[in-house]
C-alpha cells in the first residue's frame, strides 16, 4: 500500500490479459484507492468495465467496507450501481465463490444506500425510480434500500414497498416480493396482502409456475 513501485508493477498487472493476474492486482490495489490517484483510476476502470464478473465482485466487497467520508463520495457513483447486482451472475464463474457472496455485498450496499436518503435527495429519486424497473435484482436491492432507512422507513417507502407486493414481472419474482412481505407482515394494515403472497410463493416451490393462477 505504501511502496509507489508495487503499486505501479500492480496497475500494469491490473490492465493486464491473465485474470489471476488481474484478480490478485484488483485485490490489494482496491485497498489503495484514497492513497494512489493512478490506482484509483485504475482500479474504478476495471470496477466499471472488466469482463470478470468475480474480479468486480472482489472490488465491490472491498470498496463498500470503506468508511472513510471523502473515498466513500468518490466511489459513490460507481458503487451505487452495485445495488442492482444480479446475485446469480454468469454461469461460468459461478463456482468462483459462495454463492451468498454478492448477496452480501449487495446488502451492504443497501446500508450505504439507506443511509443516504434523509440527506441525498438524488439517490431518493433514484431508488424510488430503481424500485420500477423491470428488472427484478434491481428492485430487490431498491427495496433493500429502503428497509435501511435510518430509524425506519417512512411511509411514502412502505407504500411503495407494498405496490412491490404486485409486481409479478420477471418469472423469478417472488424473491423481490417476499423481500417486501416479510417486512409489512407485522404491520397490520398490510399483513393480509403480505401472508398471500407469502403463501403463493410456497406453492410456487413445490408446484410449476405455469399452474399457478
Amino acid at each position: 500500500r505504501q511502496d509507489p513501485e508495487i503499486r505501479s508493477f500492480l496497475i500494469q498487472r491490473l490492465e493486464g490479459e491473465d485474470k489471476t493476474n488481474r484478480k490478485i492486482a484488483a485485490r490489494v490495489l482496491a485497498h489503495c484507492v484514497d492513497v494512489d490517484e493512478q490506482a484509483e483510476a485504475a482500479v474504478l476502470k476495471t470496477f466499471d468495465g472488466d469482463s470478470s464478473f468475480s474480479i468486480r465482485l472482489e472490488i465491490a466487497d472491498i470498496l463498500s467496507r470503506r468508511d472513510d467520508v471523502d473515498t466513500r463520495e468518490k466511489i459513490w457513483p460507481h458503487l451505487r450501481a452495485w445495488l442492482a447486482v444480479d446475485a446469480i451472475p454468469d454461469f461460468l464463474e459461478f463456482h468462483e465463490f459462495q454463492e451468498e457472496w454478492p448477496e452480501s455485498v449487495r446488502a451492504r450496499i443497501a446500508k450505504i444506500v439507506g443511509s443516504r436518503f434523509p440527506d441525498d435527495e438524488e439517490a431518493h429519486l433514484w431508488v424510488l425510480q430503481l424500485l420500477n424497473h423491470p428488472r427484478l435484482s434491481s428492485r430487490l436491492g431498491a427495496m433493500l434500500a429502503m428497509l435501511s432507512y435510518p430509524g425506519g422507513a417512512p411511509r411514502e417507502f412502505l407504500e411503495r414497498i407494498l405496490d412491490a407486493l404486485d409486481d409479478e414481472r420477471d418469472l423469478e419474482s417472488y424473491r423481490a416480493r417476499v423481500v417486501a412481505a416479510s417486512f409489512l407482515i407485522n404491520r397490520n394494515e398490510f399483513s393480509s396482502e403480505a401472508v398471500d403472497v407469502c403463501l403463493e410463493a410456497l406453492d410456487y416451490g413445490i408446484h410449476p409456475w405455469e399452474h399457478l393462477s
